[in-house]
């Protein structure tokens, strides 16, 4: 086979998935649910290696929330006790069911539905050689 028509189709992909991965994290902050602002805050892309076509999509990356598995996935908050930022006085809390929310699901799914050939083409668009739709 050809190397060069290996390295454009390369080259293809390669930014394929780089516009796959940017479009679901923007899915993402914008399903993610807002509070405080600290869950949304706490997303990043914390590995990337556009060679590889290796990224990772965080969210709690700064220890800022640590409950961002239980908004997305759901489950069980056990009984504890809270003080009172105010008063200092502490009390106890039952426990309580959180139903996730799944932003992060929901924002791989949206992404692949749709309109991701369009994405796909977008990405490349302007490179010399090939697109790839999937």
């Amino acid at each position: 086979m050809n190397p060069v028509f290996i390295q454009y189709y390369r080259e293809a992909v390669l930014k394929s998935i780089q516009a796959t991965v940017q479009q679901i994290f923007e899915r993402s902050q914008e399903n993610c649910p807002v509070v405080s602002g600290d869950l949304r805050n706490s997303g990043s892309i914390t590995a990337a290696n556009p060679a590889e076509g290796s990224f990772t999509i965080s969210y709690n990356t700064d220890d800022s929330a640590p409950y961002a598995e239980l908004v997305d996935r759901g489950g069980t908050v056990p009984s504890h006790n809270r003080t009172n930022s105010r008063t200092g006085k502490t009390y106890g809390v039952n426990g309580y069911t959180v139903e996730g929310k799944f932003f992060m699901k929901n924002a791989i799914s949206d992404v692949f539905s749709g309109q991701y050939n369009l994405l796909i083409n977008n990405a490349n668009f302007g490179s010399t050689g090939y697109n790839v739709n999937l």
